[in-house]
């Protein structure tokens, strides 16, 4: 399982980054967005916000780890914009009002649903938090919200391959479970793109 390595980073240093690369893209007829938010806490250490998405027996994902976000609008001027409304839709967090700074974005990512490919990519967007809310107010789609520190999804310990039946053929899947919470799957793909930037 390849690990995620950067335990510790500046958010200077990743706008530094983001700022100097050009990010991979994918044509796909459909197109979505989610906002990676990152904040510091109280000893400095970042942190990046995670939403469990509520179960529906219509959604693919759900009850899943995620990141704020879902499909683009025609009235979305570009992903960043598309993030930032899906983000305020989902858990009332406003992203556009100064409460927050957007640093960049990272590659596209392929969606997959139960193992299968779907024509359409996802933008991930991240976003400094510059206030943090007293609480946050999910809608119907989202069962709860989660800070996690970036000590922690490095962590080797939670670390863990996770089985998963595909078609019949029992997969090994990268994770990493924190306070019982399993981060995987396209969310995991994201997140080790996030951290690969800062190798």
């Amino acid at each position: 399982m390849p690990p995620l390595v950067a335990k510790h980073f500046d958010l200077q240093t990743l706008t530094d980054v983001l700022d100097q690369r050009q990010p991979a893209t994918i044509e796909a007829a459909r197109r979505a967005a989610v906002a990676i938010i990152l904040r510091s806490n109280a000893d400095q250490i970042a942190e990046l916000l995670f939403i469990q998405r509520a179960e529906h027996p219509e959604d693919p994902w759900s009850g899943h780890m995620a990141f704020p976000g879902g499909r683009l609008e025609a009235s979305d001027r570009d992903p960043r914009h598309g993030a930032a409304r899906e983000t305020r839709e989902e858990i009332g967090l406003d992203l556009s009002n100064g409460a927050a700074r957007f640093l960049g974005y990272l590659d596209d990512v392929q969606v997959h649903a139960k193992g299968a490919p779907v024509d359409m990519a996802i933008t991930p967007c991240v976003f400094e938090l510059l206030e943090t809310p007293q609480a946050f107010t999910p809608n119907q789609e989202v069962q709860s919200t989660h800070w996690f520190s970036a000590r922690a999804l490095t962590d080797a310990d939670n670390h863990q391959l996770m089985n998963y039946n595909y078609r019949g053929t029992n997969l090994h899947l990268s994770s990493v479970v924190i306070d019982g919470q399993r981060i995987w799957g396209l969310t995991f793909r994201m997140l080790q793109s996030f951290f690969e930037l800062l190798r």
